[in-house]
């Protein structure tokens, strides 16, 4: 016999994934989500400095309060990860009622957390790079003991896992990919792209491979292990600069936003583009698959999150943020859509994870 709670907790798992696979049955299934649920997360300041995501791309969005610049879903959907302004790496368990409880308060770094990354396939490892130097790597089951940290030459901004789970790269201010062997914690080969501009990264499906965003409207294609770029292309107008890039979770694609305030659609495998999403007006800085590939989430400085319909570009749903976007997130089984966002206006927002999603 199925307990009350359990019953009620399935019915409300049935309720998060959408019928069907048309537009219309996402828009449906989106009609009564037009709220976003704001979960407080302890150990955030309420006062923040300089932005040096704005500093780096130009915007003119306000610095003032606390930021989160990256939200990550672990493997199977049962952790949430933050990395803010305020030096903060966060861990919470959030479930499909909508109960959220924080794990972890990680204050190791000592300046702003520009990205955090889940190992591909365990559930508690996570990594955190940060503009103080360094990179750590956390087990959130062992929450007394202090992470590996990797000192780096220069801030990090961004880090991605292999999908073997053994390598990680390493992107830093000074325009550097760095090969990071998990096992020793060691840095191996690095690949200077000061000349072309580096953004983020992704691994393609195979692991072979590196999807690089890129200045001047380019993406590049980089060779691993060897750390090779091989193959560079324009995806984007020269006077844009590509920023943010997500793979497909079948790898079939990949999606590629840009400060032109674009978002192009690629075939991974022809390196074709299939479409570009055009309806947001300010730079494109977060891009997410959902966990079938049929949605996309576009984060910009607009204060809207574009919702498409990855095989037309079919808008589904407009995701009121009330400030810019940094990192977007779908949760690895289900529709639901978890927001790092700068400071709202309203200083008790600041240092809330923000989920859309929720009936």
């Amino acid at each position: 016999m199925v307990s009350s709670s359990e019953s009620g907790g399935s019915r409300t798992s049935r309720r998060m994934i959408a019928r069907g696979t048309s537009v219309d049955d996402f828009v449906d299934h989106f009609q009564s989500m037009k709220r976003i649920r704001g979960f407080e997360l302890q150990g955030v300041s309420s006062r923040g400095y300089s932005s040096q995501l704005d500093s780096r791309y130009g915007s003119a969005a306000s610095a003032s309060g606390s930021m989160l610049y990256s939200v990550a879903w672990n493997c199977d959907g049962t952790q949430i990860a933050t990395g803010s302004e305020d030096k903060i790496v966060s861990v919470g368990t959030l479930d499909l009622t909508g109960k959220f409880r924080q794990t972890l308060v990680g204050a190791t770094h000592s300046d702003s957390v520009n990205k955090v990354a889940w190992h591909p396939s365990h559930p508690s490892i996570l990594a955190s790079a940060s503009a103080d130097r360094s990179l750590c790597i956390w087990d959130t089951r062992q929450k007394a003991s202090k992470p590996g940290r990797l000192p780096t030459k220069a801030p990090c901004t961004t880090v991605a896992w292999s999908p073997c789970g053994q390598y990680l790269v390493l992107g830093d201010k000074d325009e550097r990919l760095s090969l990071v062997d998990e096992r020793t914690f060691t840095v191996g080969k690095s690949l200077d792209l000061s000349k072309a501009v580096l953004n983020e990264f992704v691994y393609d499906a195979s692991g072979k491979h590196l999807i690089v965003a890129l200045g001047s409207g380019k993406i590049g294609i980089v060779d691993m292990p060897s750390l090779s770029l091989s193959r560079t292309l324009a995806a984007h107008s020269p006077q844009s600069s590509c920023i943010s890039v997500a793979l497909s979770p079948s790898g079939d694609r990949f999606a590629v936003g840009a400060s032109d305030a674009l978002c192009s659609i690629w075939d991974s495998a022809d390196l074709i583009c299939e479409r570009m999403i055009s309806r947001l007006d300010y730079m494109i800085r977060a891009v997410s698959f959902s966990h079938d590939g049929l949605l996309l989430a576009v984060g910009s400085e607009d204060h809207t999150v574009d919702v498409a319909y990855v095989e037309d570009g079919t808008k589904i749903a407009g995701v009121c943020t009330e400030s810019e976007t940094y990192s977007v997130a779908w949760h690895p089984r289900v529709h639901l859509l978890a927001l790092a966002c700068s400071a709202s206006t309203d200083s008790r927002r600041d240092s809330r994870l923000r989920v859309f999603g929720f009936p």
